[in-house]
């Protein structure tokens, strides 16, 4: 009996001490390639790093990128040309991000803040704000909206007026306090990752419906028919199948513009827009950017921002100078045009731009009221009820506060990420696991990806990491699915038919 209990206690403490050395070993493995950066570990260690490393202005847009930075993050301008910021008003500033500051927020002393036009209050008239409330969205003027007692939240007024890296780091704060208790936590998504079913309202069916407890705990997805277990890459996978089918204009969720962004397609059905913001917003509070190309004016209405006739320049350019010659046309008899207020819908019906107005022509003297209602409904009333729910979503992960800090143009960098994948950048934050034994294998895969094509390296980084696209910080900005860096990491294999393809760990980035 005591000999059996010997050899029973011998092969539970063997058993304990392997799976520690496991345990050693797997921590030994991965700890390396956690950060390749001394002292950084997290996401948030790195905004804390570029906001004390200090920033450089981009001459064209003004935008504080940090000194890590060669090229300005949202206009490519490269840093060598870099003067101190000046108001980009002339014809020639043609970009969204040179334009980005054409409105400034700024607090009375009794604490109501205003919107305010570079190029003075002529603007406030013709400019809007989207007002969202029970449900419901509609335009406000810029100068209704500055006439009502708004009080803006100190902290708020105070972010929005610093450089872009100290934003982002003040938002990872605040995704932290959101964050806090819900680690261990978690709501289950089941997909499937083929078939005929649609990923999409499959995704708005769960989204939709959590509650206000729910909505900001961690994702574990399964895939049907999958045995693999969510540790954060099937979560990057899943991100990314349902953006690929949300965004592609043919399921009919959004469709392109003329200046190839997205906007919401005004003939979807409005119930599955909630669960659309509340994907976008949860891609926000997760830090994974999607190729979600969302047009100037959908950005501006996340960001609490006005827009107006100018913006339009940027999501159809022809609608634009055809405005843009009617409201500015002083030698021309406006009615010998024959326009009325209205507008044909897409089905060919016949919408009223205001009470009647088919039967309202336009002329001199109401044309920038026409021109008004016609801003009015192409950014907003022509899909007002998706908006709505939109941004409703959106705001259930993400309070407006948190994202009214920012411009569109930043809220478009973090959402998006990175344009292109620079290789270079790629190679820099990479972990080699094993050390320099195998250089040449190495060299050899830097050489052909330098040859892939812009898709064909995304698409290796999808295998890898379960998602095509680069966070704003480039490679070094690659986490594990609790905010913690996990560089992209190569291991070299001896050739066996067991390895004789190549194996990821979407997990670990490896």
């Amino acid at each position: 009996m005591g000999t059996d209990v010997f050899v029973i206690a011998t092969y539970i403490v063997m058993l304990v001490l392997l799976v520690a050395w496991g345990v050693c070993q797997y921590v030994g493995r991965t700890r390396a390639s956690v950060s390749l950066l001394p002292g950084v570990d997290t996401v948030q260690d790195l905004a804390t790093t570029d906001t004390a490393a200090g920033t450089w202005t981009c001459a064209a847009c003004a935008f504080a990128n940090s000194s890590a930075a060669s090229t300005c993050l949202l206009c490519g301008i490269d840093q060598r040309n870099a003067t101190p910021y000046v108001c980009v008003s002339t014809p020639k500033a043609t970009s969204a991000a040179q334009h980005r500051r054409d409105w400034h927020r700024f607090v009375l002393p009794n604490g109501q803040y205003r919107w305010q036009h570079v190029r003075g209050e002529r603007f406030e008239a013709s400019a809007y704000v989207v007002h969202v409330h029970d449900a419901s969205v509609r335009p406000e003027t810029v100068a209704s909206f500055n006439a009502r007692r708004r009080e803006a939240s100190e902290d708020v007024v105070a972010v929005h007026a610093l450089p872009f890296p100290q934003k982002f780091q003040w938002f990872l704060k605040a995704v932290a306090w959101l964050k806090a208790g819900q680690r261990h936590r978690f709501v289950t998504l089941c997909t499937a990752r083929h078939g005929d079913g649609d990923v999409v309202q499959a995704m708005c069916r769960v989204l939709d419906p959590l509650s206000e407890a729910d909505v900001h705990k961690p994702f574990s997805v399964r895939f049907d028919d999958e045995p693999g277990v969510d540790a954060g890459g099937l979560e990057r996978e899943w991100y990314t199948l349902v953006a690929s089918a949300l965004f592609d204009p043919a399921t009919g969720y959004f469709t392109t513009t003329h200046g190839h962004t997205l906007e919401i397609d005004a003939a979807m059905d409005p119930q599955w827009y909630r669960g659309i913001g509340r994907f976008i917003g949860r891609a926000l509070f997760d830090g994974h950017a999607l190729p979600a190309r969302f047009n100037v004016v959908l950005l501006k209405h996340l960001a609490g921002m006005p827009f107006g006739l100018d913006d339009l320049r940027f999501v159809d350019p022809s609608l634009h100078a055809s405005l843009h010659w009617l409201v500015t046309a002083e030698h021309h008899d406006v009615a010998a045009l024959a326009l009325d207020f209205s507008v044909l819908s897409p089905d060919g019906s016949v919408i009223d731009l205001v009470p009647g107005g088919r039967d309202v022509l336009v002329t001199n003297d109401n044309k920038e009221a026409f021109v008004a209602s016609y801003v009015q409904h192409r950014c907003v009333s022509r899909a007002s009820a998706s908006l709505a729910a939109f941004l409703g979503g959106v705001n259930d992960i993400l309070p407006s506060r948190m994202l009214s800090v920012f411009d569109h143009e930043e809220l478009r960098l973090m959402l998006c990420g990175l344009d292109v994948i620079d290789v270079a950048d790629w190679k820099r934050h990479t972990f080699i696991y094993g050390g320099n034994c195998e250089q040449n294998t190495i060299a050899w895969f830097w050489d052909i990806v330098a040859g892939f094509s812009p898709a064909q390296r995304a698409r290796l980084l999808q295998f890898v990491t379960g998602s095509p696209c680069v966070p704003f910080q480039g490679f070094r900005g690659l986490t594990t699915r609790d905010g913690k860096l996990c560089h992209f990491t190569l291991r070299v294999v001896p050739m066996t038919d067991a390895t004789i393809y190549p194996v990821a760990r979407t997990c670990c980035n490896r």
